[in-house]
């Protein structure tokens, strides 16, 4: 998962995941490139998909260490994985996520 800015003069941002397994890379429209429109892009994925949709398609998220990715618990809750000191529904994770971020 990353993000795409477009020319200087422009804000457009997009948000980039893909799914290695099909090759199917989706982009979505950010208004900012901020934690919590990222946050709103993923709720609005897990509203299509349903829960177990998002965690089946997604089990395995990486991000680099940008800005719009600093809200740990935001991400992890639009994405149905763990947070730091959030009970786990997915016990698989064996190290802290802000340790293994995505």
């Amino acid at each position: 998962m990353d993000t795409v800015e477009g020319a200087r003069e422009d804000s457009a941002c997009l948000l980039t995941l893909l799914h290695r397994p099909s090759r199917l890379q989706l982009a979505l429209p950010l208004e900012e490139k901020t934690a919590g429109c990222v946050a709103d892009a993923l709720e609005g994925v897990r509203a299509i998909l349903g829960a177990d949709g998002t965690r089946r398609v997604f089990r395995a998220v990486l991000t680099d260490n940008g800005a719009e990715f600093s809200d740990v618990v935001a991400l992890a809750g639009a994405l149905l994985v763990a947070a730091p000191g959030v009970a786990v529904e997915q016990p698989r994770l064996a190290r802290p996520l802000a340790e293994c971020w995505w």
